[in-house]
């Protein structure tokens, strides 16, 4: 069962004596005399109502707070039922009750006077609800019976006089704040023929409440490690600066050549040179390129350098292997070696274009060097299709 704070009372009609609790659902679940109810305390979200029976009705709600919000209402409705005069008393009910009950709710000092206080036995409570007092019946050997409060004072009672109020007890603190201290209770009527009233003893200090407590801090997360930081990279040494290089000179502007173009200069090309159409040359003169002696087992003959190569010596048969060779398509390229033969000749017995074997087919069908002599060997290659398709071979002596 669950119970809400402005629901759970069934609001009181003008006949009705009980307090009923009432769930969520609307269902009945308790009733209550007022008369019967000792105290009312929060537990928490639990409103307690103790009972002279020793019983003790359980409340509960959602919340603290609701409890406390629920507190006040069901006082309020105590209050309200315990002012009401009953229809019908009759003095055997009316002694039942001065002698089980402990508890009894006045309006005004002046309901005292004629409420039969010789009837009270000792130790019985007294709350004032307009005023929140709460004061106790005790007897006194110097002064006779009268109302104690935990802050007042004790009046003594003269011979038919009523003893004063005494001051309420401190409220118990909120959530751990100190209860005040009960005001004073006001001097005791005057008797008819007794004395006045002497003033009532000072009410004690209300209970400290004891402090709520402390929710517990939440765990920090925890740090993430911080990344590694990367070495600064060595700086590099500055260059020179280079030396600012002079202006030239503006070049006069060339004739547009013709059809025909003479040059009576020197021409020099340092790339390739295509001519296309009949070529007529009238001096050559071709480089050759002097190399050590003939006396590795592979002896390289670079293209860029030439096409044209000299041996001084020759100490073995070995593999000329041709680098740099041009791979244009639909090409025959010539190259010749020079050999200068001692008493034992040697000559290039295999071929390869960079690095890659080829089969030679000589002149004649076989080769051979001349002893003291010099041989001229002459390689012819022929590119066709993206492959070599032909090395040519022939060796001529002269001498």
């Amino acid at each position: 069962m669950s119970y809400s704070w402005d629901k759970f009372l069934r609001p009181i009609s003008a006949t009705d004596t009980n307090i009923q609790i009432l769930d969520n659902t609307g269902v009945a679940t308790h009733t209550i005399n007022p008369y019967t109810i000792l105290n009312v305390l929060i537990a928490n979200n639990i409103v307690k109502v103790s009972l002279k029976s020793g019983k003790v009705v359980i409340i509960p709600f959602s919340t603290i707070n609701e409890a406390k919000l629920a507190l006040p209402r069901i006082k309020q409705m105590i209050d309200t039922l315990s002012k009401r005069t009953p229809f019908f008393v009759n003095n055997e009910l009316k002694n039942y009750v001065y002698s089980t009950t402990d508890v009894f709710y006045y309006q005004e000092y002046a309901d005292m006077a004629g409420n039969g206080t010789d009837a009270i036995k000792p130790g019985t409570l007294w709350f004032d609800s307009v005023l929140g007092f709460l004061y106790i019946y005790i007897y006194d050997p110097d002064s006779g019976f009268g109302w104690v409060g935990a802050a007042g004072e004790i009046g003594p009672m003269g011979a038919t006089g009523s003893t004063g109020p005494i001051g309420p007890t401190g409220s118990q603190g909120t959530s751990g704040t100190t209860g005040t201290s009960g005001t004073s209770g006001t001097s005791g009527f005057d008797g008819t023929s007794g004395f006045d009233g002497t003033s009532g003893t000072s009410g004690t200090s209300g209970t400290t409440g004891t402090s709520g407590t402390s929710g517990t801090t939440g765990t920090s997360g925890t740090s993430g490690t911080s990344g590694t930081t990367g070495t600064s990279g060595t700086s590099g040494t500055t260059g020179t600066s280079g030396t600012s290089g002079t202006t030239g000179t503006s070049g006069t502007s060339g004739t547009t050549p013709t059809t025909d173009w003479s040059l009576s200069g020197s021409l020099t090309v340092s790339g390739t040179s295509s001519l296309n159409g009949h070529t007529i040359l009238s001096e050559i003169s071709e480089v050759i390129n002097v190399t050590p002696g003939a006396t590795a087992s592979t002896v390289v003959y670079d293209f860029n350098t030439g096409a044209i190569w000299y041996h001084a010596t020759a100490s073995t048969n070995y593999t000329a292997n041709f680098t740099n060779l041009p791979i244009d398509n639909n090409r025959v390229i010539t190259v010749t070696i020079m050999i200068s033969q001692g008493a034992t000749p040697y000559i290039p017995t295999a071929v390869q274009i960079g690095g890659v074997a080829s089969t030679v087919k000589w002149s004649g069908g076989t080769a051979s060097g001349t002893a003291n002599k010099l041989d001229i060997v002459g390689f012819t290659f022929v590119r066709a299709g993206s492959v070599w398709t032909q090395v040519l071979g022939q060796i001529n002596y002269f001498g």
